[in-house]
């Protein structure tokens, strides 16, 4: 490095990584902002769905129907915004952790359910190890995101040639 200049391959690995994490929250953010709003429609559906998990009481089904659309839909806008990222992207890696430990102790337990993450479909073994296989790729996703996110690298995708890298080396 000359100059405190990065070479151009870290800069190429640099804008890459940029572009990657972009891409993440995008899809992040899409995937929870698209979840929440398919729940704020149908709010019963939704509770059937939960209810058919048996890990909370009733009262804990419907205060958990009536508040996950909401925040999963801020929780979509803050990731596709990038505003506050570090704290979204630990938002969606605990509620990614907590999907994935429903469906796999649903999975455990041998119940057939519907995980009600993109609305109502029909329950099955099949559709709950993809549902689990999902929510552990968001759960990855969310999880790098929040390391980079940490680190300042995700807010700025692009930069043009020649500009400085506002990331330390």
């Amino acid at each position: 490095m000359a100059g405190g200049r990065l070479s151009r391959g870290k800069r190429a690995m640099r804008r890459w990584r940029s572009w990657l994490a972009c891409a993440a929250r995008c899809a992040l953010g899409c995937g929870f902002l698209y979840a929440g709003m398919v729940k704020f429609q149908d709010p019963g559906a939704f509770a059937g769905a939960i209810a058919a998990f048996q890990l909370l009481p009733p009262a804990g089904v419907e205060w958990l129907a009536g508040s996950l659309p909401s925040f999963e839909i801020l929780l979509g806008a803050l990731l596709l915004t990038g505003w506050q990222l570090p704290a979204a992207a630990l938002a969606a890696t605990l509620l990614a952790s907590g999907f994935a430990a429903a469906l796999g102790l649903a999975l455990a337990r041998g119940l057939v359910v519907d995980c009600g993450c993109f609305g109502e479909g029909a329950p099955s073994i099949r559709h709950t190890w993809v549902a689990l296989g999902r929510d552990i790729v968001v759960l990855i996703a969310a999880c790098w995101l929040y390391r980079v996110g940490r680190a300042g690298r995700a807010l700025a995708p692009v930069m043009s040639k020649g500009a400085a890298d506002p990331t330390p080396s």
